[in-house]
């Protein structure tokens, strides 16, 4: 895959973890200086900070039409003020839960929610 480089990567990438379709997570990713990359090799600043609300509303939007799935992550930067998609992630392990544990307790209840939601009740 090639991918364009898009300049608005200094100022960071937003990594939102969406759970049941909605943002419960975002962390702003910052490359270093000197540095484009904000893979986790490269050392960038990782902050969980509230996102923009066109990023937020984009990533819900995106995560509505991939089918609400349990859980995924929609990364982009900001463009002004649009948000620019570089990614969708629907089985990425990386949810970011480590620095948010009330982000993994909602993951837990939406998973079970799901799953009890999926087994018939016993005929009578």
């Amino acid at each position: 895959m090639a991918q364009e480089f898009l300049p608005e990567i200094a100022d960071g990438e937003w990594k939102m973890t969406c759970i049941e379709g909605s943002v419960a997570l975002a962390i702003r990713a910052t490359p270093r200086d000197g540095e484009f990359r904000i893979n986790g090799r490269f050392g960038p600043t990782i902050d969980v900070l509230e996102p923009p609300q066109a990023a937020r509303d984009a990533a819900e939007r995106i995560m509505a039409f991939v089918g609400s799935p349990l859980c995924g992550r929609v990364d982009g930067v900001m463009r002004g003020d649009r948000f620019i998609c570089t990614e969708v992630e629907l089985c990425d392990p990386d949810l970011h839960l480590r620095l948010a544990p009330h982000v993994a307790d909602q993951l837990a209840s939406a998973t079970l929610k799901r799953a009890r939601a999926g087994i018939a009740p016993a005929p009578s």
